[in-house]
């Protein structure tokens, strides 16, 4: 195992800053605590409902600057799924 198979690297703080967005607010929009987000953003371990909410939450900003998938914000864990 590698040092970051315990971290997952995702775009999930990139995207919220390009959109803009305290951890607040986008936590609020994703239905999840400040806390729980801040643990998204460092790439810790999630559940897939966690994942979900985050993709629910991105797609849900007014004037967002992209549609955002899984596959977007987790590109890692995708790619690890498919092997």
């Amino acid at each position: 195992m590698t040092e970051n198979s315990s971290k997952s690297r995702n775009r999930v703080l990139e995207s919220r800053k390009a959109e803009k967005k305290s951890r607040a607010e986008l936590a609020r929009k994703c239905d999840m605590s400040e806390q729980t987000f801040k643990r998204v953003e460092s790439g810790q371990n999630i559940t897939l409902k966690t994942r979900w909410k985050v993709v629910v939450g991105f797609n849900s900003l007014d004037h967002r600057k992209r549609e955002y998938t899984e596959e977007y914000l987790f590109p890692n864990d995708a790619q690890q799924e498919r092997i």
